[in-house]
């Protein structure tokens, strides 16, 4: 390839037989192709001699019968396709002489324009390798090629310049791509009649029946070396592609009129999860955009193959990219697609072979008759298995086969939202179980869940419902891709179809909209009862709300049922359940709402006949008052069900009132009791009708009332409906007992029928009204006693009374005396009388007698009047203050009650002494019965002559400052409780130990300060921490130790207590342990540091033999272990975990297995293990790199230089004469083997006793098993010559 166009020259190299002087001529004739051509002298006379391939009358599998190519295959017309000038070079076997065409379009116009023969030319015969008769300077390509001739026995090269700028531009930069197309056309030639199959080891299976292989280099100017690619080595032409994504294949053979064989193939491409497994095309000259032709605003997209041809057509085993067959009649998609989902008619791909009984255009690019041969009626269709034809019908086999595909290879429907496993024992044995559950799938991107509404295709009748679930038979747990499966479906509407039914997936309609499934549905539900029509044909309506009075009578009643199409109806519509086809009844009830709750009183139900409709006859007497409701309502049969599922049946209802007569007579209505002397009372009157319905009492009533032994009075009525209320009655006499006394009450009113009634009622005392207290005069008490009173509470008539929660409640108040708080309570609620009496009254800080007042009511009870009473208290002579002291040195120190007292953790608390003072201030005399009664917490025995003298015992103070100690005194008086208590707290004394710890990880990195820091404390004798420190006390801390920088370190208080050490750091080579002396003073104490090595910083290769040379191995051998060490500055090793190291490598060498980064282990070390080298000849390096935080530290580079192994057997070369024919009976030539070792030379070790060779006999498209009579022998050469010599020769003479 140059820039410039005219220096651009293609090569086609062909190492076959050539072609002598009278086949380049028979060549260069326009039209004479392999089946027209006869071979003719040049006087024009008919030979006997024929080009008729032998083969063409025997069946080769693909019809791959020649070498790729062969004349009439268009290859002129490729020639001046591509450029304007073609130089034909040729030499057959056993010919001196080279064979040269020039045919250029320049030429040809030089000719028209001289009027001479155009299409005559001259072959040139000249010797291999001569180049003389090339004149011009741009070919320097052409002289390198014939150059190249000499010691080649045969070849073929075709030479073609004059290319446009276009097609060099397309030949450069669109390399791969025509590669590809290539490798598509010539595919079956190039990896056999299987294709490009994948195997294990990614090497390419043996042709059995050519041996082709096309190899392309292009080179350009100012690159050393060409691109090189061999089509057998491509991957993404679409005939690999279909051969790799295909799951299964269904091959047939077609015979056609006459001797035309077409042998075809099917491949299915699956659905595989979430795609389509059908190969896209990306350099199909035939794809055109389809038009819609319904001209819509959208185009619906064709999954899978969408709107390709089913079938790629080859010819004698080339492509023929223009033809393509969309379809036969029993591979096509059919009308009704039965049990198979259509869109598996998209995931076939197929491809034809045909023979040379076909007939193609010129150029070789369509076929002229195929397709309607093809589908010729008399053509014949047969399905092949292992080779084998199978005669059976090919439309139920192949139906059968994409059926199986679907349902073993299509990954469709994604099963999710598992939900546990049934069994379904309805089903037959083998289909009863497991089930799995789902509530979710999703399929062809559309989401189906529980709950959904859908519609069936392809079942009688079309059903309509919600899903309920999703069953998927076989042992599935969670999410799954799959095909089969069931829908449990709740048919709707469900009232009507009260069913559950079981679908199979794939007769799911995925294209109904939703709209439609509603107005279905709706269509269904319209068949509804919608409304009753009322009619009353004997007149005697009863409107709704109407008030009747009682005993009205209630006409006759004609109903009708009506759905919303306005239809009249008397039984349900529906076919699918047994409730469906129920017939519909009307109930009739009369409701009374009274105040118990609701009473039928009438009840009816009517049914539909064929000569008479809905009736209800007439209805009397209906006499109790008040609301009532007269409910027509549409049931089913006689289950008097009125609703389906959610929707209630139509019905219709009329509301009336029944009201009462005038009044004739009155009843007392019931009394709220019980009734007081003195309270007032209220006595309910009712008037009835003469059917005992209670109604309004007459105009101007006023009640009488009368009692003997009682003065009565009330105040007014008033009416509250049917009632006439007498309120506000007072009783006023005499009880004697709590029980209470017994009258008669009469009521009378003038005007009735009956006009009086008599009454019983009890009277009991009545509510409280007054407090009687005694003594009236002043009482004299002491500070601490108690007083009392004597009280009775009377009601209105002077009655003792009781009532509940009587409390009597005395409160004591003084002028000038604060914390008079005592509160005395009597409980009168029983007996109505009592003594008032309570705690004693304590004033604080009395000194002399005061005068108080005593308030005395009812708790709760403003209605009564309090009675005030005066009370004189004196000052009391008991104990009321305590006086503690204690001896601290020289100082006496009082002691405050409920205080702390501060001193030394372990001594004692001495001299404590003790005053007891009285109300008034005075200090009582102590005595032996008075100090009897003093108690002490921190001993359990006290001297009494001790006590009498005012002196307590000494107290122990705790040995740790955490711990107190509380102690307490009292005196226990009848006066009253004297308590003094205190808290005895220790503090620590004087520095007797100092304690140093870590704060932290104790490890230090060598020359590195320690990341934690040392506190050391203080401690007393009883190891208390002592928290203050003098400020002098830091300049008496003293550091040591082996290796430490002393003037690095930094020394302060600690914030609570103690002293704070930072800065710590070591010198020197050694790791270990060492240890911090820290002296303050005469105290010392040590702290034990782990020196560790410092921060990597190196890499270091463990067990590497001689790091500085390389080693040696050969291609596929074993390298040493490979370990990698983190060290320091220092060369110690770093146990730095979790750090990233990389093994850095040369691209061309491969390691295995393939070396990825590893991470340190707490040692700091990564163990790559044994890598197995692959590269080719030389030397090369590898490096470790870590990465260190943000920084990469590289290791020493190791080298390792591969050499060939010598004794390694890498290639078979085998020599054999192909170009003769052999006879039955006559001996093959010579075979002569030779074995390759890595460097390409001869193997040395190679034995004749190891090597076979096996002679098949070729039996229709496959090889079988070697007939009888073959054998396989090896010897070595006898006299071998010089260039032969590590050969092994067979020699075999067969019976072929």
């Amino acid at each position: 390839m140059d820039n410039d166009p005219s220096k651009t020259v293609i090569c086609v190299i062909d190492n076959g037989k050539g072609m002598t002087s009278r086949e380049l001529n028979q060549w260069a004739i326009y039209r004479l192709s392999k089946f027209s051509r006869r071979s003719t002298d040049e006087l024009g006379n008919t030979s006997n001699e024929s080009t008729h391939d032998e083969t063409e009358d025997e069946h080769i599998p693909r019809s791959l019968n020649s070498d790729i190519s062969y004349f009439g295959v268009g290859g002129k017309q490729a020639v001046f396709f591509i450029g304007t000038s073609t130089r034909m070079i040729s030499k057959p076997k056993g010919s001196i002489d080279v064979h040269e065409l020039l045919v250029s379009k320049e030429d040809f116009e030089q000719k028209e324009r001289n009027k001479e023969a155009i299409y005559e030319g001259y072959i040139r015969n000249r010797k291999a390798g001569d180049a003389s008769h090339l004149c011009g300077n741009n070919l320097d390509c052409m002289r390198d090629l014939i150059s190249a001739e000499r010691g080649k026995d045969q070849f073929t090269a075709v030479v073609i310049t004059g290319i446009p700028t276009a097609h060099v531009h397309y030949l450069r930069y669109g390399f791969n791509i025509w590669c590809t197309q290539l490798a598509n056309i010539y595919h079956y030639y190039i990896h056999g009649q299987d294709g490009n199959v994948a195997t294990a080891a990614h090497s390419r299976a043996a042709n059995p029946l050519k041996n082709i292989n096309v190899e392309l280099k292009m080179y350009s100017r100012g690159q050393i070396q060409p691109k090189v690619l061999n089509l057998r080595d491509i991957e993404e032409d679409m005939q690999t592609l279909f051969i790799r994504s295909a799951a299964n294949t269904f091959e047939f053979r077609a015979k056609v009129e006459g001797t035309g064989i077409v042998e075809g193939i099917i491949r299915y491409h699956p659905f595989l999860f979430d795609r389509e497994t059908y190969p896209d095309d990306f350099f199909d000259p035939r794809e055109v955009e389809v038009e819609d032709e319904h001209d819509h605003d959208y185009t619906i997209p064709a999954s899978g193959r969408g709107h390709h041809a089913i079938f790629n057509c080859f010819w004698n085993g080339r492509l023929i990219p223009y033809t393509t067959v969309e379809e036969f009649s029993w591979c096509a998609q059919p009308k009704k697609t039965k049990l198979i989902p259509q869109e598996c008619w998209n995931r076939i791909s197929g491809v034809l072979w045909t023979n040379a009984k076909f007939q193609v255009s010129t150029n070789k690019l369509t076929f002229l008759d195929l397709e309607v041969r093809l589908k010729d009626k008399n053509t014949v269709f047969t399905r092949i298995i292992n080779g084998q034809e199978r005669r059976a019908n090919i439309d139920k086999q192949f139906l059968d086969w994409l059926k199986e595909c679907h349902e073993q290879s299509d990954k469709q429907v994604k099963f999710s939202e598992f939900k546990g496993q049934i069994t379904r024992p309805a089903l037959p044995k083998n289909k009863q179980g497991p089930w799995a559950v789902y509530e979710e799938i999703q399929w062809d991107g559309r989401t189906y869940q529980k709950g959904d509404m859908i519609k069936t295709c392809r079942t009688a009748p079309v059903l309509y419902g919600r899903v309920n679930r999703f069953l998927l038979f076989g042992d599935h747990d969670g999410e799954v891709f799959a095909t089969g499966g069931e829908i449990e479906l709740q048919q709707e509407p469900h009232y009507f179809y009260d069913e559950v039914k079981y679908v199979p997936l794939f007769k799911l309609d995925r294209s109904a909209p939703q709209d439609v499934i509603t107005r279905a549905i709706e269509e269904d539900k319209s068949k509804l009862p919608e409304k009753l029509i009322i009619s009353w044909p004997e007149g005697e309506e009863l409107k709704d709300g109407e008030k009747v009075p009682a005993g009205r009578t209630i006409g006759a009643i004609k109903a009708e049922i009506m759905n919303k199409k306005g239809e009249l109806i008397s039984k349900l519509p529906g076919s699918g359940s047994s409730q469906a086809k129920k017939r519909l009844l009307i109930e009739l009830t009369v409701i009374w709402h009274s105040r118990n709750g609701d009473e039928i009183i009438a009840s009816h139900i009517s049914s539909h006949g064929t000569n008479w409709p809905y009736w209800f006859k007439k209805m009397e007497n209906i006499r109790k008052m008040g609301p009532h409701t007269l409910n027509l309502q549409v049931c089913l049969s006689e289950s008097g069900v009125t609703s389906l599922a959610d929707t209630k049946l139509p019905s219709a209802k009329y509301r009336f009132t029944v009201t009462e007569a005038n009044a004739v007579r009155f009843i007392v209505g019931m009394l709220d009791g019980p009734f007081r002397i003195g309270s007032p009372f209220n006595v309910p009157l009712e008037f009835q009708d003469m059917f005992g319905n209670l109604t309004k009492y007459p105009a101007s009533v006023k009640p009488l009332l009368a009692a003997s032994g009682l003065e009565l009075s009330y105040g007014w009525s008033i009416s509250r409906g049917n009632t006439l209320l007498v309120n506000d009655i007072v009783a006023l006499g005499t009880v004697q007992t709590n029980a209470g006394k017994n009258f008669n009450l009469e009521i009378k009113i003038l005007g009735l029928e009956e006009d009086s009634q008599m009454l019983k009622i009890r009277l009991l005392p009545g509510l409280p009204h007054s407090i009687s207290v005694s003594p009236e005069d002043p009482q004299s008490i002491e500070n601490g006693e108690s007083v009392s009173f004597e009280v009775e509470v009377k009601d209105k008539g002077q009655n003792l009374t009781t009532q509940p929660k009587i409390t009597v409640v005395a409160t004591f108040a003084c002028d000038g005396v604060d914390g008079l708080s005592t509160t005395y309570f009597l409980d009168c609620s029983n007996t109505g009388r009592g003594t008032l009496s309570g705690p004693p009254l304590l004033l604080k800080k009395l000194r002399d007698p005061v005068n108080i007042t005593a308030s005395i009511d009812l708790q709760g009870n403003r209605d009564v009047a309090a009675v005030k009473r005066s009370i004189i208290v004196a000052p009391s002579k008991h104990a009321a203050v305590l006086q503690l002291t204690y001896r601290n040195g020289d100082k006496t120190v009082s002691v405050v009650n409920n205080k702390d007292v501060l001193i030394e953790a372990g001594s004692f608390l001495t001299h404590l002494q003790f005053k007891l003072l009285d109300e008034a201030g005075r200090e009582i005399p102590l005595d032996s019965k008075l100090v009897s009664k003093l108690k002490v917490s921190w001993v359990q025995k006290t001297q009494v002559g001790e006590l009498v003298q005012g002196v307590l015992p000494n107290i122990k103070v705790p040995n740790s400052v955490v711990d107190s100690r509380c102690v307490s005194i009292s005196i226990h008086d009848s006066a009253g409780d004297l308590d003094f208590s205190f808290t005895v707290r220790p503090v620590a004394g004087e520095p007797a130990c100092i304690k140093a710890v870590c704060s932290g990880d104790s490890s230090i990195r060598l020359g590195h300060p320690l990341k934690a820091d040392i506190l050391a404390t203080l401690a007393d004798r009883h190891g208390n921490l002592i928290k203050k420190l003098p400020p002098r006390a830091l300049a008496d801390l003293q550091l040591s130790g082996e290796g430490l920088v002393v003037e690095e370190t930094v020394r302060s208080f600690g914030q609570t207590s103690g002293f704070h050490i930072s800065g710590i750091r070591f010198n020197g080579s050694e790791l270990g342990t060492r240890e911090l002396c820290i002296t303050w003073r005469n105290l010392i104490s040590y702290v034990r540091l782990s020196v560790i090595a410092g921060p990597a910083t190196k890499l270091r290769v463990a067990d590497w033999p001689e790091q500085d040379e390389p080693i040696v191995v050969s291609n596929g051998d074993k390298l040493p272990p490979l370990t990698v060490q983190l060290c320091d500055d220092a060369g110690h090793s770093a146990a730095e975990p979790n750090v990233k190291v990389q093994l850095h490598k040369d691209s061309a060498l491969k390691l295995t297995p393939v070396s990825t980064s590893l991470k340190t282990n707490e040692n700091g070390k990564v163990h790559f293990g044994v890598f197995t080298v692959h590269a080719s000849r030389g030397t090369y390096e590898l490096v470790p790199k870590a990465f260190i935080q943000r920084s990469m530290v590289s290791g020493p580079a190791l080298k390792v230089t591969i050499q060939p192994d010598t004794n390694k057997p890498v290639k078979v070369d085998v020599r054999f004469e192909t170009q003769r024919t052999y006879s039955a009976g006559s001996v093959f030539s010579d075979f002569i083997v030779r074995v390759l070792a890595e460097d390409d030379m001869l193997l040395d070790t190679a034995e004749s006793a190891k090597m076979s060779m096996i002679i098949r006999k070729a039996v229709g498209t496959t090889q079988q098993t070697p007939a009888q009579g073959f054998q396989a022998m090896s010897f070595p050469p006898d006299d071998a010559d010089s260039d032969k010599k590590r050969c092994i020769l067979f020699q075999e003479e067969t019976d072929t």
